[in-house]
């Protein structure tokens, strides 16, 4: 079995660490995107509902 050093084991967790923090920011962009996303279609819903609403009830006359 080969010996390997301290500083080589070192870097390799280093460059571990690095990559999977890389990796962590890539899927909370991603978490993000599909948040924002999320939103804007319920929010579209919600305005097609509120319209849809506002056109199936009477119209209340004031006054009468």
């Amino acid at each position: 079995m080969d010996k390997i050093s301290d500083t080589e084991l070192q870097a390799k967790l280093l460059r571990e660490t690095i990559q999977a923090s890389a990796k962590k920011r890539k899927l909370e962009e991603d978490i993000e995107t599909a948040d924002a996303r999320s939103k804007l279609l319920i929010e579209s819903a919600a305005r097609k509902d509120i319209e849809a609403y506002k056109k199936r009830r009477p119209v209340s006359k004031l006054g009468n």
